[in-house]
């Protein structure tokens, strides 16, 4: 009856039905007499079950298969489906077990082999070493013809296929490619947070690359106007924070008081609508303790204290900021 459950046999409504009602249906009810040929069938069946415990794979199901030939009954089939799921989580080769998997699948379609089969999708790609969208589309298209017409699995797998392309595209630097698959992705559910959560990943890892401060703020500015709900996720506004940090940060090293004053109090409203952010105490840090250096070196000590005083509200347990405020106290 273990098995059974395992390998998602019964109907969801039987589920949870009691051990002795599921024996009964599956295996055999109280008096049930067999044949000659039921009975060799199931002492095949018993033979399987024995190779099974040993974990010998290939002589089970030798042994059921002999069992079948003989009669059909259910608990044959829920062997078979037991060891395709043993077969199935094997590490040594991802191929092998994922052609026992597809059985399982064609077996009985859904859950939880779904869940399953998507993960090994995500991984085939992921195990390559850039992928190129030739090799995305093949093992997307073979994953298509595997889940057949079944409407929800051909759905989770398109995502999951924008996302893996997306990401392919956003490491080449690609934008107008990110955000012709994100429109697609983002089509399909626009107002789940989870594919927001995504989509605002992807966002920040095509941006990856791009170090300069101007260029990268232009860029934010132009994903922000076409998925207005980036302005308020974290993932992306850090992004976003880090761009202007650097800019503030640039400017005060070029000794521009102004510019680097306007900067900084551009990165303050921007630093209260974002709220915490994934690496907000960097970004503080690289901010104000620019302008407390610019202020440092022009002898206005003051200045520079009160500066760090405010990245330690932001960031009150950095352990630079503290130690910086200790050695301004000193001027």
């Amino acid at each position: 009856v273990d098995l059974l459950r395992a390998t998602a046999y019964p109907p969801a409504a039987e589920q949870d039905s009691s051990t002795r009602f599921l024996y009964a249906r599956y295996y055999f009810s109280e008096g049930t007499a067999l044949s000659l040929k039921e009975a060799a069938a199931f002492m095949n069946y018993q033979q399987a079950l024995l190779a099974y415990q040993q974990k010998a794979w290939s002589r089970c199901q030798e042994l059921l298969a002999r069992a079948q030939q003989l009669h059909a009954h259910p608990m044959f089939d829920v062997l078979e489906r037991a060891i395709w799921l043993q077969l199935a989580n094997q590490e040594a080769s991802i191929r092998e077990s994922t052609f026992y998997l597809w059985q399982l699948w064609e077996a009985q379609a859904g859950q939880p082999w779904l869940d399953e089969l998507l993960r090994r999708f995500d991984y085939s790609v992921r195990q390559i070493n850039r992928p190129t969208k030739w090799q995305i589309d093949s093992i997307y298209q073979a994953f298509q013809v595997g889940f057949g017409d079944h409407q929800q699995a051909q759905a989770r797998l398109r995502e999951h296929y924008f996302v893996l392309s997306a990401q392919q595209e956003a490491d080449a630097g690609h934008t107008v490619q990110v955000l012709n698959l994100m429109d697609s992705l983002y089509i399909l559910r626009p107002n789940n947070a989870e594919i927001q959560d995504i989509l605002a990943g992807v966002m920040v890892r095509s941006l990856r690359k791009e170090r300069r401060f101007a260029e990268g703020l232009k860029r934010i500015a132009y994903y922000e106007q076409h998925y207005p709900f980036l302005k308020t996720n974290p993932i992306f506004q850090d992004q976003h924070l880090f761009y202007r940090a650097e800019q503030v940060h640039h400017h005060f090293e070029q000794e521009n008081e102004l510019l680097g004053l306007r900067c900084l109090q551009e990165f303050e409203q921007l630093l209260e609508q974002s709220g915490s952010t994934p690496r907000l105490a960097a970004w503080v840090t690289t901010a104000y303790l620019a302008a407390s250096n610019f202020y440092f070196r022009a002898r206005s000590y003051p200045q520079a204290r009160i500066y760090i005083e405010h990245a330690l509200q932001h960031a009150p347990e950095d352990d630079y900021l503290l130690h910086r405020r200790d050695v301004l106290a000193r001027y």
